[in-house]
């Protein structure tokens, strides 16, 4: 019975062995346990900082595409006002193109006008001479009728 207390009490002691080795087994789950519990605990930060790091990309996305349409509106004016430039440029090129053909017709009225100028004064001229060697044949004719009506009146009043 010796020996079977021995080997009882021997189990005993391999039971508590076994036991104090799944105590050191159990503390290190345990620790092992708790790293992971904190590792979970940085992962689940991490992943909040995530969450909040695309929350203000996706903000700033937003504000982005705002932008984006702002300046589609901004080009859209643009494009309207250079429309409008253009389309007042043409008018202007229509105005300056009607412009220079008046000048040109008046340029052409006093090159015509230049031209002939010489030609219709020396016509005038003519005309003027031709009246006044008319009229001077017509004073010469009345001034001898008043010479002879002169004549004929003195002659008369001596008698």
């Amino acid at each position: 019975m010796e020996q079977l207390l021995k080997q009882i009490l021997s189990e005993v002691q391999g039971v508590k062995q076994d036991v104090a080795g799944l105590k050191q087994d159990v503390a290190g789950l345990k620790e092992g346990q708790l790293r992971l519990e904190q590792d979970v605990t940085g992962l689940k930060q991490d992943v909040l900082g995530l969450k909040e790091g695309q929350l203000r990309l996706e903000q700033d996305v937003t504000g982005l595409k705002q932008d984006v349409l702002g300046l589609k509106e901004g080009q859209l004016r643009l494009e309207q006002d250079i429309t409008g430039l253009k389309q007042d440029v043409i008018a202007i090129k229509a105005e300056q193109l009607e412009a220079s053909k008046k000048i040109d017709g008046i340029y052409q009225s006093v090159v015509r006008i230049e031209g002939r100028q010489p030609q219709d004064i020396f016509a005038l001229l003519t005309t003027i001479n031709q009246s006044l060697q008319q009229k001077n044949s017509e004073v010469l004719v009345l001034n001898e009728e008043m010479l002879g009506v002169k004549g004929t009146l003195h002659r008369l009043t001596r008698q």
